[in-house]
């Protein structure tokens, strides 16, 4: 008999901890489509034109830095390509001594 009450006992504590974990598997699918929502309007966000809203002269601007900062982000690869070659003759040459 002792047997019974304590499988019974057993079932039940099983039976509350399966509950708990359903409501927390609903809880974290509601958080992820929460999230999946908020994703989805922040990438729609990105997606719009940055300069809606600004002024003629102010896009002006905008595309006037855009161009400089290619110009810089090329300026920057060369430098580094040069450095590349000069590390490159140094070790070398380097080398060579030892």
């Amino acid at each position: 008999m002792a047997e019974i009450g304590y499988a019974e006992q057993e079932e039940e504590q099983l039976k509350t901890r399966i509950a708990r974990f359903e409501r927390s598997l609903d809880e974290a699918t509601t958080d992820v489509t929460t999230l999946e929502a908020r994703k989805e309007a922040h990438e729609k966000e990105l997606k719009t034109k940055m300069t809606k809203g600004l002024t003629s002269e102010e896009e002006e601007q905008v595309e006037s830095l855009s161009r400089q900062v290619g110009e810089l982000q090329k300026t920057l690869s060369d430098k580094a390509k040069e450095r590349g070659d000069v590390s490159r003759v140094v070790s070398s040459s380097f080398a060579a001594r030892f």
